[in-house]
């Protein structure tokens, strides 16, 4: 029924695919929101986790852009993650020692020890999710996943590109102040 559709040169194994990684992804957040037991959502513990990690590592903080990139979200949902952090006492914003302008996000002490807490018993649930995956599957759709990643990446970036360039010829874009 796709290819009457769409046309005989798309590949409907390419839709059904999508569709299930959607599904996956849809279902493993909702499961794992549901099991860090209403504490906070998946992408506030993914961020505070990234923040824990980098905390670790240089002990410098982020800048809210670089939680955006991580995140693969807006700045202004990075914005209402870091606001709902900031209530509960886990994260910190300071100045910037070069540029007053910029916000740096550090994870306070609360912060490290909520991650601390959550982290294994977090890693463990996922884990459990993959159970119907053996080793050699796992990475198998590990390998073919980041494969799929390096493609949409480009293709987006494409885009990006392909944007930019129609902004620039846009009659509009003249009367833009520049970013």
């Amino acid at each position: 029924m796709i290819r009457r559709v769409v046309g005989a040169e798309v590949d409907p194994s390419a839709l059904e695919l999508a569709r299930n990684i959607g599904i996956a992804d849809h279902i493993m957040t909702a499961l794992s929101e549901r099991h860090l037991g209403g504490q906070m959502t998946f992408a506030q513990f993914r961020m505070l986790s990234w923040l824990y990690m980098q905390d670790e590592e240089n002990k410098t903080g982020l800048l809210p852009s670089q939680l955006s990139r991580f995140q693969g979200v807006t700045p202004n949902t990075v914005s209402s993650l870091l606001h709902s952090l900031r209530k509960q006492g886990f994260i910190e914003q300071v100045s910037h020692p070069e540029d007053r302008r910029k916000r740096i996000i550090k994870i306070t002490e609360a912060g490290r020890e909520l991650v601390r807490e959550m982290t294994p018993r977090q890693f463990r649930y996922v884990s459990g999710l993959l159970d119907g995956l053996d080793p050699e599957e796992r990475q198998t759709l590990i390998q073919l996943t980041g494969k799929l990643i390096a493609t949409v990446k480009a293709r987006a970036k494409d885009c990006e590109a392909a944007s930019a360039a129609s902004a620039l010829q846009s009659p509009l874009a003249a009367r833009r102040p520049p970013r």
